[in-house]
């Protein structure tokens, strides 16, 4: 490949040389070349000094190439000469071209800036001069861990992150023969994070490393998000490449090593309300009104931006006063994944409806984080919004329920009504029901079915409070069970429906079996009501973990086992099972 390249530019440079030649009146042209311009301490270099000759006039007889060996300073001269004979070119009914080349094979000697001194040459007693080359020589590389022709090596950008902090792993290979074909093989399980590759538009390059020069090429990156805390496994990459040999086209399979990462505990001192968000983010917030009518919509944005495990975040919700009617907020993201880790942002949006007139006042949203570049925690913090409604209000507003707050509107208006007065009394002479006619038996009898059937109908009621609980817990499993069997239909489903039906199997199971409302099903109660019943923490964090791995993977394409996550969340619901009797 390295060869390849060399003659390609040399190749380009006579080109230049002979369009100038023949679009000009010059008929001798003086050039030199190196073939590399960076090379390492003892590398050995090529240096051609050519002369290009235009007509058929120009003798055959070879220039003289004039140069003093020791003028080579910075390197040492290994051998020289003129190239046999001279390349002609012949341009239709123009005259032809011809190339003269005279080389050098030059070690370096010393470190840094080094001038490659330029050459006279002379042809027919005309003395033509070529310009000096300045090429850089670094420090030879030296890598004990590179012992093969061939090695495929993963490198992260930091030794240790937080919990929620994304650390990036490059995949380079280190190849001593031109590689023909690359095939990286299945993602293999990062147990305690959330993964995702990044295929690679880098071009290989060229590192002398212990003598030997490599081609280098980053084949891609991988982006983990650690959900665990402690000492984690990187598993061993496998790709199957195919390399050209003397002897022809080679494939062979290659290992990086197994490696071990640490992942930090997130600091004490973080806030009540904190869920594990980690990154680096901003706020910005946008209401449309600040001056409204009465039943007309208000909407208030608000996004959340930046880098970090920001497509985890849970919903945020607002406290609107009660004489609002809050319609269910909506939201939308876009999560981009880059070799600099995910970022992107998310947006909610809330849409309420005031009721009544007035002056009121929509409270701030707060949002802790951990920002992992200071090592702190910071809030991010809305500001609160005035509100100023204007017009007439909603009389006898009925009892009207908000998705935002979770509150109860209050009733608005008159509650009590008037008693009628004006009541006219009429008799009828003939009655119509009596005792033993056939409307009483008729009455009677539909009576004592409709007593037989809402005695059926709430047979609930004759249970003790108590009662009723173990009776909604025993149910639990069923229903969770059967959200699995209908969440296993979707295992080859290409959409990010699967994930979120298996969230909702486990979070409905925790939900009615810790007989727990939907304001408190968020992963700080659940792991403390958990713990209150003396779960494992080994358990707790498994739950937790599974859930968190749905979620991250309906916000990007997670190359996590359908399989693999279906069977861990049916074991845990198993295990919780017997556990939480």
């Amino acid at each position: 490949m390295r060869d390849c390249l060399n003659y390609i530019k040399r190749f380009l440079i006579v080109l230049f040389v002979l369009i100038s030649i023949s679009a000009g009146a010059q008929e001798f042209v003086a050039k030199s070349s190196v073939n590399n311009d960076s090379p390492e301490l003892n590398e050995s270099i090529e240096v051609s000094y050519i002369l290009f000759a235009k007509g058929n006039s120009v003798s055959l007889t070879n220039p003289k190439f004039e140069i003093e060996t020791d003028l080579f300073t910075g390197f040492k001269v290994e051998r020289h000469g003129q190239a046999r004979g001279s390349m002609i070119f012949n341009m239709g009914s123009r005259d032809g071209i011809k190339v003269y080349t005279y080389k050098y094979i030059l070690k370096t000697t010393k470190l840094g800036d080094q001038i490659i001194p330029g050459l006279t040459i002379s042809l027919n007693g005309i003395k033509y001069n070529t310009k000096p080359i300045k090429i850089k020589v670094s420090k030879e590389i030296t890598d004990n861990s590179i012992s093969t022709n061939l090695e495929l090596r993963l490198v992260p950008n930091k030794n240790s992150c937080y919990i929620g902090e994304t650390v990036r792993y490059d995949l380079y290979y280190y190849s001593a023969y031109d590689i023909w074909k690359i095939n990286l093989s299945e993602t293999p399980e990062f147990n305690g994070f959330i993964a995702e590759f990044i295929e690679s538009s880098d071009q290989a390059k060229t590192k002398r490393i212990n003598g030997i020069r490599y081609n280098v090429q980053k084949v891609g990156s991988y982006l983990l998000t650690p959900i665990e805390t402690g000492v984690l496994r990187i598993p061993s990459i496998s790709c199957v490449i195919a390399v050209s040999t003397r002897r022809g086209i080679a494939q062979e399979t290659v290992k990086s090593k197994v490696q071990s990462f640490k992942v930090k505990q997130l600091p004490a001192g973080a806030p009540k309300n904190f869920k594990g968000l980690v990154g680096e983010l901003s706020l910005t917030q946008k209401t449309d009104k600040k001056v409204i009518p009465t039943n007309d919509a208000v909407t208030t944005r608000i996004t959340i931006k930046g880098s970090g495990n920001i497509a985890s975040m849970e919903d945020i919700s607002l406290k609107y006063p009660s004489t609002f009617e809050a319609l269910p907020p909506t939201g939308s993201e876009k999560i981009n994944s880059t070799p600099f880790g995910f970022s992107g942002y998310k947006t909610f949006e809330f849409i309420a409806i005031p009721r009544q007139p007035g002056k009121f006042k929509i409270p701030s949203v707060e949002i802790p984080y951990f920002n992992p570049k200071i090592k702190k925690y910071q809030t991010l913090k809305s500001k609160p919004v005035q509100i100023k409604v204007i017009g007439k209000g909603v009389s006898n507003l009925s009892s009207t329920y908000s998705n935002s707050t979770q509150q109860t509107v209050n009733i608005q208006g008159n509650d009590i009504r008037y008693l009628k007065t004006n009541i006219t009394l009429s008799s009828d002479d003939t009655p119509k029901f009596y005792a033993g006619s056939l409307f009483y038996y008729l009455l009677s009898g539909i009576g004592i079915i409709c007593f037989l059937i809402g005695s059926f109908i709430f047979k609930e009621k004759k249970y003790s409070a108590n009662q009723i609980k173990n009776r909604t817990k025993n149910k639990a499993n069923k229903v969770a069970n059967k959200k699995l069997r209908a969440t296993k239909k979707l295992l080859n489903n290409d959409s990010g429906f699967f994930y979120t039906a298996l969230d909702d199997a486990i979070s409905d199971y925790l939900k009615e079996k810790l007989m727990l409302e939907q304001s408190q099903m968020n992963k700080q109660v659940i792991q403390n009501i958990l713990r209150e019943k003396k779960i494992a923490d080994e358990v707790i964090q498994k739950t937790v973990k599974i859930s968190e791995q749905c979620k991250m993977a309906r916000f990007s394409p997670v190359p996590i086992s359908k399989s693999a996550l279906f069977e861990d969340a049916k074991n845990i619901i198993n295990q919780l099972e017997n556990l939480l009797k």
